[in-house]
């Protein structure tokens, strides 16, 4: 029996609709004639808090820093415990496993991570999915690829889920400590990529709270040519006298000096090189996606004033999983279109066929289902 393990559910019942029927829905998985479709939610196992890999931990000391696992420990997530029993069960009856990640590290990870907890040895093949329509659904599970390709992925997920928590746990015990001695209260965290992040803002706030207007000095000429006068602009070099931080300069005796020594060179120019500007042609495909993005608020406008929730969520995670399509601009305007008509009861603007309008939302939500 073939298993696919998919990130979440949602994904999970997009193969599960690509596989040869009928789908059977059970408990947390779904039963097709080509395999069983199973998802996670993304990271159902969560790595080991300090205490529980030594109880000491519990209470924070300097001396006990920095806190370096010999054993990386995982546990499975409280609120994740009925899923993971469930992929535990149909990894043991089954003779091959599809890793259905998000094709990046962190969605590499989120699989692997399962497998390796249950030191998984049956075959791990991978597919590789862009997009959940159809057919990119059907074109990937038709190029199946050796999960092992994937291990760097894997390794460089792990490397900063590991830098995370290295950074996180330690930094954020030994700030706290300095700050209560220093009589602060509370908890101080630290973050391998948020206090970096907070840091700039920070910096940047700075700056702009002691910004001083500062005066600098522009060089411009006029120069003579053949096919008339043009003007230029001088550009100093990193190593010129008289600059500041942002390459301006600043220095009006240099200035001075500067203009003195170009107004004396007599001889004539030579251009070395110059560059056309040339306008883009626009790509169609922008156009449409601009036009779509329009469309897309008024369908968003229109979803929020459907009266049945059941419905009106429905077309919510339609009108996500559209978002998902931009890849394939001929499946995002098919499904567009169908979409708008079936709520507005015509087609977009520029659009030549016309669409019946349905009678109610539950109308509506079916064609567009189908």
């Amino acid at each position: 029996m073939r298993l696919y393990i998919a990130e979440k559910p949602s994904m999970g019942a997009e193969i599960a609709k690509c596989l040869t029927g009928p789908v059977q829905r059970k408990d947390g998985y779904l039963i097709t004639k080509d395999g069983i479709v199973t998802w996670a939610f993304g990271h159902i196992l969560r790595q080991a808090e300090p205490e529980e890999y030594n109880a000491k931990y519990k209470n924070w000391k300097a001396e006990d820093l920095p806190i370096i696992p010999k054993q990386w420990k995982m546990i499975i997530d409280e609120s994740c415990k009925k899923q993971f029993g469930i992929i535990k069960n149909l990894i043991d009856k089954a003779d091959e496993i599809v890793h259905a990640g998000d094709p990046d590290r962190e969605g590499q990870l989120l699989i692997d991570e399962v497998l390796d907890y249950l030191n998984c040895q049956k075959p791990v093949k991978r597919i590789l999915l862009n997009a959940l329509d159809e057919e990119s659904i059907k074109k990937a599970n038709k190029d199946l690829r050796d999960n092992r390709d994937f291990l760097n992925l894997k390794k460089s997920a792990l490397a900063r889920a590991r830098a995370d928590w290295l950074i996180g746990m330690n930094l954020s015990r030994a700030y706290t400590l300095a700050a209560r001695r220093a009589g602060k209260k509370g908890v101080f965290a630290v973050g391998r990529v948020k206090t970096p992040t907070l840091a700039l803002v920070v910096r940047r706030e700075r700056e702009l709270k002691d910004f001083k207007p500062v005066d600098y000095f522009t060089i411009k000429a006029i120069f003579a040519h053949q096919n008339g006068e043009f003007s230029a602009t001088w550009k100093p070099k990193d190593t010129q006298a008289g600059l500041d931080f942002e390459n301006r300069l600043i220095d009006e005796n240099i200035a001075k000096d500067l203009i003195g020594k170009f107004a004396q060179k007599t001889e004539a120019g030579k251009i070395t090189a110059y560059q056309k500007a040339q306008k883009k042609e626009e790509n169609i495909n922008d156009e449409l996606a601009q036009k779509r993005e329009e469309k897309n608020k008024e369908i968003a406008q229109k979803i929020e004033k459907l009266e049945n929730p059941e419905i009106k969520q429905e077309f919510q995670e339609i009108k996500e999983k559209m978002v998902q399509l931009n890849d394939n601009p001929e499946v995002v305007s098919d499904n567009f279109n169908e979409m708008y008509a079936k709520l507005f009861g015509r087609m977009p603007i520029g659009e030549d066929e016309e669409p019946k309008v349905q009678k109610s939302e539950e109308d509506a939500i079916d064609i567009v289902k189908d």
